[in-house]
């Protein structure tokens, strides 16, 4: 076996690109197994093959099996060597391989600034479960199909053992974070119009901001108090809002025209505090709301869709929203209750929480009409506690509803506790 031959072997089967790059890019990734690093890479290949090389670090390691012999330290030898000759060339490169050490970061960007090139650094991140499950369904592969799709099988102690080691992103680093449960297409669209509204840094200083003060046992319980949906950096309510209000401030956060791109992108990024600070940062323009920006308030609710996050724009957004274009109301009502979306419908039942004497009681019980029967806990634990939360204004109308509509023991239970205490 030899280093240079295999090297020429590789040269000779790539096909090379249609054009050369106007403006050429080095494309890098980093994150743990099964995140989607690969799956990232092949999408960045074909949105660039015009004028890009596609290279993957463990495909020549099982090619030519170099992961199985004493000379394995070729396989990236071999891949940074291919990586300076096709930017010389003036090729972009799609680099697939794992860059999880801030060294190994720093080193592409030495040969990216050496060859003339730019430097994008891509870290995947997805919740510990869903890693788990990946690796779990690579685990039924056997080793041929393994091989077949370039891809390693690793054991629930290598997965926490890579998750000790990675580094995560140095102050000094631009990197692209992506959320590898999301759909990736999404993302990227989403990190060039950021890109073209300038609004890169704003974002990198929120992760950045919150990189700093997390706190991994903390994470670890949030994490797992919402059933391991989603990452945290394990900030609490106060801690959050403490190290992110800065952002929150009138000369720092974005104008109302790039508000959509900017809640977008943070409702795709993983650590569920990105969420959280997207609701709160959207309250900050309620004076600006235009009718459309329902839309975007849809747009959190069904992407990512848990209760901490629907029950804050139930209440907070939509209800404030119907306030100021009541005419949008029953026709939004209307389409959310028949959707068949859980968290749509719960935020039909919910947006009325804060609106005391001011609800539209014959809505409220017209929706529960209409949803009574789902069976489904989201939708009936709603059902309960708009009823509730009402009964503080009406406490007659609500037992009157209660005895005559035949609603589940939750969400009986749920609605006439108040009204129970107050006996």
């Amino acid at each position: 076996m030899n280093k240079e031959k295999i090297k020429k072997d590789i040269i000779k089967d790539i096909e090379l690109p249609e054009e050369k790059a106007e403006k050429k890019t080095l494309f890098i990734f980093f994150g743990l197994p099964g995140s989607g690093k690969s799956t990232l890479a092949e999408k960045l290949y074909q949105r660039t093959r015009k004028e890009s090389i596609y290279l993957a670090a463990d495909k020549i390691s099982l090619d030519y099996r170099l992961d199985q012999s004493e000379n394995y330290n070729w396989t990236f030898e071999i891949f940074d060597e291919l990586i300076n000759y096709y930017l010389n060339k003036g090729y972009s490169v799609i680099a697939d391989t794992n860059a999880d050490k801030y060294q190994i970061r720093k080193n592409y960007g030495q040969i990216a600034s050496d060859q003339a090139a730019e430097l994008r650094v891509y870290y995947l991140k997805s919740s510990l479960t869903e890693l788990k499950n990946r690796q779990q369904q690579r685990d039924e592969l056997s080793q041929s199909e393994l091989r077949e799709s370039n891809l390693y099988s690793h054991s629930k102690e290598e997965l926490e053992n890579y998750l000790e080691e990675l580094e995560i992103p140095a102050e000094s680093e631009r990197v692209y974070l992506i959320d590898g449960n999301f759909d990736l297409a999404e993302q990227l669209d989403s990190w060039e119009q950021i890109d073209e509204e300038g609004m890169f840094n704003y974002l990198a200083d929120i992760r950045l901001s919150l990189t700093q003060e997390a706190n991994p046992e903390k994470a670890e319980g949030m994490a797992s108090y919402m059933r391991d949906q989603f990452p945290f950096y394990g900030l609490q309510a106060a801690e959050r809002r403490k190290t992110l209000r800065k952002y929150m401030r009138r000369e720092n956060k974005p104008g109302y025209q790039k508000l959509e791109p900017v809640i977008k992108k943070l409702w795709q990024l993983p650590g569920r505090e990105f969420q959280y600070f997207a609701q709160e940062l959207i309250l900050k323009y309620q004076k600006d709301y235009t009718e459309d920006i329902i839309n975007l308030f849809e747009y959190m609710i069904l992407n990512k869709s848990w209760w901490d996050t629907v029950d804050h724009i139930a209440k907070k957004l939509v209800g404030e929203y119907f306030k100021l274009f009541p005419p949008k109301k029953d026709e939004k009502i209307s389409e959310w209750v028949k959707s068949e979306n859980i968290w749509l419908q719960r935020t039909a039942l919910l947006f009325q929480l804060g609106y005391k004497e001011e609800t539209d009681a014959q809505l409220l019980f017209d929706v529960i009409e209409e949803l009574k029967e789902i069976d489904e806990f989201f939708i009936q634990k709603a059902i309960g506690w708009a009823l509730r939360e009402y009964s503080k204004i009406e406490p007659i109308a609500i037992v009157k509803f209660a005895n005559t509509h035949q609603l589940s023991t939750l969400a009986e239970r749920e609605a006439l506790k108040v009204v129970k205490r107050n006996k």
